[in-house]
């Protein structure tokens, strides 16, 4: 609101950089944001909405690509399902394939032993449109056989499945990728 009525006013530069300095100052670290991801997602109880808006906060820090440099060395391998989903989820916002140790970090979600968090890095790798033969190769894996689902396969499936809802993403992430190195 601040910026919107400096911005209207059309108020000297000096105010509009301290605006700008202002809103910086409010905005969480990613040590912040790590400590609150650790204190709401090691409870009893787990919100998904909590899962997808420290996601999202992850990915709207400032300088992208070191946030997503440190999502992989850090919490990719939290001992916590939820954390480890709320990092995928993360980078598939930042979307920047270029990440160094991002190929290795996807290869392990995909084999994760939690179904939830397998179905965000097939979905994460489908949404960028990562397609590399070793990742191709593990999304088959875990495809396990299933074809790009049609939509009466979808609805048939239980939604509380983790398991089967991972095998039907990466079938999807397979049909997808394929379709656009076709086109």
């Amino acid at each position: 609101r601040l910026r919107l009525r400096l911005g209207r006013a059309k108020r000297a530069p000096v105010l509009w950089a301290l605006c700008i300095a202002m809103e910086r100052m409010s905005m969480p670290t990613f040590e912040q944001l790590e400590k609150e991801a650790i204190e709401i997602l090691d409870s009893e109880i787990v919100m998904p909405l909590d899962e997808i808006r420290l996601g999202t906060a992850f990915s709207e820090l400032p300088q992208p690509e070191e946030v997503a440099q440190r999502l992989i060395k850090t919490l990719f391998q939290h001992n916590n399902f939820h954390i480890r989903r709320v990092a995928v989820q993360a980078w598939r916002r930042i979307a920047n394939p270029d990440v160094s140790g991002l190929r290795e970090a996807l290869l392990q979600a995909l084999e994760d032993p939690e179904g939830w968090v397998r179905y965000d890095a097939a979905w994460a790798i489908r949404s960028i449109g990562y397609k590399d033969k070793t990742i191709m190769h593990s999304l088959e894996k875990l495809a396990d056989g299933a074809v790009h689902p049609d939509h009466r396969e979808e609805l048939e499936a239980s939604l509380s499945d983790s398991n089967n809802r991972a095998r039907l993403e990466a079938a999807h992430a397979i049909h997808e990728l394929n379709e656009s190195s076709d086109a």
